[in-house]
């Protein structure tokens, strides 16, 4: 009710004058349209108001005041003087949803929360999207977030009950109804749902007031001490009450560490960290630090994107044998953050010496399959699952993809199939099953289920302010092909352009991240290639003008790799520099007739499976002695040390450090090799496309674009694959490779 109050007060002042965009939605939001209008017009004239955020106010205005293609047109507007304005992208969202186009409507909100993860409208507008493509667990987490950072939006609490009453979970459905109805008894859609959710339990048997069907997050209240009445708020996500007792109960006893820990994560829960490190500070300025302090502090450093600090003060806490819980799992999550799940993994294993929940040990196994322990992986989501199948949904991702890594597709497929009964467009399954189908090379179902790779994670997805292509008439079109993935993938992609180029279109716009776009330059002189960053800024869009679609690289394939004969035979697509070639044949010593081989042995981060993907670089020492060659280094990183130890065993490498770090010189000195033998890297990927006879040594199951059984990949004919029959079995796989080299240099 005060938190009502408030809004009031605030409601009274904005409508007399808004001066600040945030209050000019407020007046929009009240349906106060002149007023609003008087505000944008007043603010459009103050010359530190950037013409973008005035273009998308007037976008709002006309949203909401029904005359969506003014919106629209305004909010692209916004978009043409700053391409990655989160509110213009929002906007759009909005637009689109009400058009039914719902994964347009998803990408857009998923590029806006990138930008303010913890802006409540851009969050239930992502959560509306999820929820209207069926992906409702998804849409649960998403809406849970969104009502604790405003929970006076009923229209989220709505939202929230809908994806709740659609997992079965009655109880939670029903608070998340009458939330909203709390905010406004005569919201008609929460009416209408609260119906349908009393009639579901009636048609179960069940009496519609009961609300012990599943374990819900709110239970009542009826507290007999103040403490009481605090667990009873924090557990019902009562948060504003909550943080008001606790904050008396702190001030009568500021010496308490438990009530100083307690109320600095109710305002980490309400979405205010700093709010909870004032907290702290407070009690430390009279108060030595104690493990569950030091452990609060990193979790909320943690959740203000302080890393460095946050690994500070975690270590802090975990430093003794008895370290909080909860310090030790947040210090494993501070270092999967990191990709550092090696790590984390004492921590979680110390952490489970505490807690041997079944969320515990759903965390251990998600540690074993991100550090490649799959087979220990596996055993433990069927030991977990049968004793809590309720984590199915929090776990039926990592459990596929550890199926899919030990090569277990009869268990993983079906596993996928029918949990997509329930989520047909769940993004993150969707493209674990196009990976077993790209890894059989079923490509035509393989690419339409790969198009969904960036719909679940914000982080790294970016969309632009035009139509996405889906494979219309190019002919006298102009489209752009934005950079996603690697630098391995980008070179892999490439090899669509022609096909793109064929379609006629008047102009072909290329990003690529700085690093490769001299070299993509260079071999596609009919595109504009355009290097970056492959950031959010998109501060080169503002310059392309009018275009009329944009295509993610990744997309490509989709539309000209459907089958295995629809890959072309070509001798390289990529070019480098020809003297610069004709430079490293003559610094290779290529004089003396041997020939150049060049070699890379690591592959990966450990988010990307470098622990399957790598191998020793004196394991490639019997090869020297199978062939006599001019050995070249082309692994990237630090690697002076593997180059001297290679040394040691007999096995001498060129090594020229600027050759690997600038792309452009890169792809010469592979042009001046005769071959290139390779673990799956960036190299291959930078071999096959120069058309430089390269040997891939892939582990027993490697990712999707390797393939499972071909000696060959069909991205690159001048590749030829040498495949571990058992995994981690480098020994044989390498022997084949020295019987080959043995024939090859004969030859």
């Amino acid at each position: 009710m005060f938190a009502q109050l408030i809004s009031l007060a605030k409601s009274s002042l904005i409508r007399k004058g808004a001066t600040t965009p945030e209050e000019i939605r407020a007046q929009i939001r009240q349906r106060a349209f002149s007023d609003a209008r008087r505000s944008i017009n007043a603010l459009s004239r103050k010359n530190h108001v950037p013409p973008a955020t005035v273009e998308c106010l007037e976008g709002e205005l006309a949203y909401f005041e029904r005359r969506d293609t003014d919106a629209e047109r305004a909010f692209k507007a916004a978009l043409d003087q700053d391409p990655s304005q989160p509110e213009a992208h929002h906007g759009l969202s909005l637009i689109l949803g009400e058009r039914a186009d719902f994964t347009a409507a998803l990408r857009h909100a998923q590029f806006a929360i990138g930008a303010a993860p913890d802006n409540a409208r851009f969050r239930a507008q992502l959560g509306l999207c999820q929820l209207q493509l069926g992906n409702h667990a998804i849409a649960e987490r998403i809406l849970k977030e969104a009502v604790r950072l405003d929970p006076m939006d009923k229209a989220s609490w709505n939202n929230l009950g809908i994806a709740r009453r659609a997992a079965g979970k009655r109880r939670d459905a029903a608070y998340a109804f009458d939330r909203a109805l709390s905010l406004d008894p005569a919201f008609e859609h929460a009416i209408r749902n609260r119906e349908q959710l009393d009639a579901d339990a009636e048609e179960a048997g069940v009496p519609s007031k009961d609300n012990s069907l599943d374990q819900g997050e709110e239970p009542p209240l009826g507290p007999t001490t103040d403490l009481d009445r605090l667990e009873q708020l924090t557990a019902a996500n009562e948060l504003d009450q909550a943080i008001s007792l606790a904050e008396r109960l702190f001030t009568e006893s500021p010496r308490d560490s438990s009530l100083a820990t307690q109320l600095a994560r109710l305002h980490l829960a309400a979405g205010d960290a700093q709010g909870g490190v004032d907290t702290l500070n407070i009690f430390l300025a009279h108060n030595a630090s104690t493990p569950e302090i030091s452990g609060t502090m990193g979790s909320l450093q943690m959740a203000m994107g302080n890393l460095a600090l946050a690994d500070r003060y975690l270590r802090e806490a975990v430093a003794g044998e008895k370290a909080p819980l909860s310090a030790l799992l947040d210090m494993s999550e501070l270092l999967g953050k990191q990709e550092r799940f090696v790590e984390s993994t004492p921590f979680l294993e110390r952490a489970l010496l505490q807690d041997d929940s079944p969320t515990t040990r759903a965390l251990i196994a998600n540690n074993m399959m991100a550090t490649c322990r799959y087979d220990e992986a596996i055993d433990l989501y069927q030991r977990l699952l049968t004793e809590a199948p309720q984590l199915l949904p929090a776990v039926v991702g990592s459990y596929a993809n550890a199926l899919i890594f030990s090569g277990r597709f009869d268990e993983a497929q079906p596993l996928l199939e029918e949990y997509l009964k329930h989520e047909p467009n769940n993004p993150h399954l969707r493209f674990l099953q196009s990976s077993i189908l790209l890894l059989h090379e079923r490509f035509a179902d393989g690419w339409d289920g790969y198009a969904y790779r960036n719909l679940s994670d914000s982080k790294h997805f970016r969309t632009l302010p035009f139509p996405h292509w889906n494979g219309e008439t190019l002919t006298g079109k102009r489209i752009v092909v934005l950079a996603e993935q690697g630098l391995g993938d980008q070179v892999m992609f490439a090899s669509c352009l022609p096909d793109l180029l064929a379609q006629g279109p008047s102009r072909v716009v290329v990003e690529a991240i700085s690093r490769i776009a001299p070299t993509l330059a260079r071999s596609f002189p009919e595109c504009e290639v355009i290097g970056s960053q492959q950031d959010r800024g998109l501060e080169w869009v503002k310059a392309l003008g009018p275009m009329d679609y944009y295509v993610p690289a990744g997309d490509l394939p989709r539309h000209f790799r459907r089958d295995l004969q629809s890959f072309p035979k070509h001798a390289g697509y990529l070019r480098a520099d020809e003297l610069r070639t004709e430079h490293w044949r003559a610094q290779i010593a290529g004089r003396t007739g041997r020939p150049r081989i060049g070699i890379s042995w690591r592959g990966g981060t450990e988010h990307t499976r470098t622990a399957v993907r790598s191998l020793d670089a004196t394991a490639f020492a019997p090869l020297s002695k199978a062939c006599d060659a001019e050995w070249v280094c082309l692994q990237y990183g630090k690697v002076e040390t593997d180059v001297q130890r290679c040394g040691e065993t007999g096995l001498d490498l060129h090594y020229w450090p600027e050759s690997i770090s600038d792309l452009d010189e890169f792809s010469a000195l592979i042009s001046s090799l005769d071959l290139v033998i390779s673990v799956c890297n960036t190299t291959v990927h930078y071999a096959g496309a120069l058309g430089t006879p390269v040997w891939v040594l892939a582990p027993k199951i490697p990712e999707w674009r390797y393939g499972l059984k071909s000696s060959s990949m069909p991205w690159y004919p001048s590749s030829r694959i040498f495949r571990q029959q058992h995994s981690g079995d480098w020994n044989t796989l390498l022997e084949d490779v020295r019987r080959a080299l043995l024939t090859w240099s004969k030859a």
